[in-house]
């Protein structure tokens, strides 16, 4: 029988020095970059919204900041004479190593906004939901905290989300998030079970993202608009070019409801 501890995966501790810190790789860029730490905000929101960044990106009155090499920058919003960063990460774990880097600058409180999939047919493309935990079904978890069936946003974030849409009477829906980077391998067999366990939402990067924020002590939630759907006998992308602008003005809210969050 093969032991767990026989897979490179598992091989050593989380609590392992690494060769390239987030450190390293961070005082290396602001040095060549000759970019300063304190010009970073405490707060940040990371976004899986492309075309929500590149519209930022294209608004030359928006502050921004090269802060790394062949990488997009961070922008800079202001809200009640408040800074908070705004980035665009990429798609996957790699989100995760980007939010590692972000704490090594100093930033401490951290709001994810994007789209997830739907387990359930009855939940309505662009109904909010809040993730309370998610199941890692992704390797880079394991390098930031010990094996573990889930992960989970800081309870401080969840308390103050859940008590600013309470008194701001907008609908939410609390539930579990499946993280896994294997589009094309999300089975049904998994779906039904993660369902059942309370599982509103797949994606693929929450279960690391919250593994790296537990691993650094750092506040992090995840706010999500629903998406495309799994939950009948096929996938259903629930979109067409009649929507697309109906869409993306509910995923616009999700970065109002962020920035009220971090300034709350």
């Amino acid at each position: 029988m093969l032991e767990k501890n026989t897979l490179p995966l598992f091989f050593g501790k989380s609590t392992d020095k690494a060769i390239i810190e987030p450190e390293d790789f961070v005082n290396d860029m602001i040095k060549i970059t000759n970019t300063k730490k304190s010009v970073f905000p405490k707060k940040c929101i990371i976004s899986f919204f492309n075309h929500q960044f590149e519209k930022f990106l294209n608004n030359k009155s928006i502050k921004k900041i090269n802060w790394t090499i062949n990488m997009t920058p961070m922008i800079i919003l202001e809200k009640n004479n408040e800074k908070i960063g705004y980035v665009f990460p990429g798609f996957g774990t790699y989100a995760a190593t980007f939010l590692d880097r972000l704490i090594a600058l100093g930033m401490e409180k951290f709001v994810v906004i994007g789209t997830a999939g739907t387990l359930d047919e009855k939940m309505q493309r662009g109904e909010l939901i809040i993730p309370e935990f998610a199941i890692i079904d992704e390797g880079f978890s394991y390098h930031y905290i010990e094996p573990s069936r889930y992960s989970y946003p800081s309870k401080k974030f969840l308390r103050i989300a859940k008590e600013y849409f309470d008194k701001g009477n907008i609908k939410y829906k609390l539930g579990g998030t499946w993280t896994t980077e294997a589009l094309h391998r999300e089975t049904f067999r998994k779906r039904d079970e993660f369902l059942k366990e309370g599982c509103l939402t797949v994606e693929m990067e929450t279960s690391a993202l919250f593994s790296v924020a537990a691993c650094r002590k750092r506040d992090i939630i995840a706010l999500f608009s629903a998406g495309d759907c799994i939950g009948g006998k096929k996938w259903n992308s629930r979109k067409n070019s009649k929507t697309i602008s109906k869409i993306q003005k509910k995923e616009g809210r999700l970065l109002d409801y962020a920035i009220s969050i971090l300034t709350s």
